[in-house]
This record gives C-alpha cells, structure tokens and sequence, in this order.
C-alpha cells in the first residue's frame, strides 16, 4: 500500500485528520479482498469521515497484492 498524504491527512468539518490508524484498521479488515475492493472501502469510508469538508490536499494510493506461492507453483 503506498499512499500520499492527502489520504490520512484528509480532515472532516472540526480539522480532525483521517489518520494512519483508520486506514490500517480497513486494510487489515479488507486484506482478503481484491485490490479494487480495499480501494473503494478506504475511499468510501474517507468521504464519510469527511463529509461535507472541502478538500485540502490530493490524494493518491496505490495497492499491489502478491499472492503466495506453494513449491509445487514455484517449479
């Protein structure tokens, strides 16, 4: 996961910032999911946090899932 920090300093109405501890806590809840999937969920949930706020900054996040290999895949 790489993201800029317009992802966790995006703030709601009182200048709270979304936080690394939010979007931590979505990966790990989602991580069984596609990478499209953990990216609408941490999307979805900073436009709630925000609400009616106007942004401040851009943002940008990446996600890059590597599936495990067994030995007999690997050969």
């Amino acid at each position: 996961l790489l993201y800029t920090d317009g992802i966790v300093e995006a703030m709601d109405a009182d200048g709270v910032p979304f936080g690394e501890e939010r979007l931590v806590d979505i990966v790990r809840q989602h991580g069984e999911e596609s990478p499209d999937v953990i990216r609408e969920k941490i999307l979805a949930e900073i436009r709630r946090f925000v609400g009616t706020a106007s942004p401040h900054d851009d943002m940008t996040l990446v996600l890059v899932k590597m599936e495990e290999r067994t030995a007999s895949a690997a050969a």
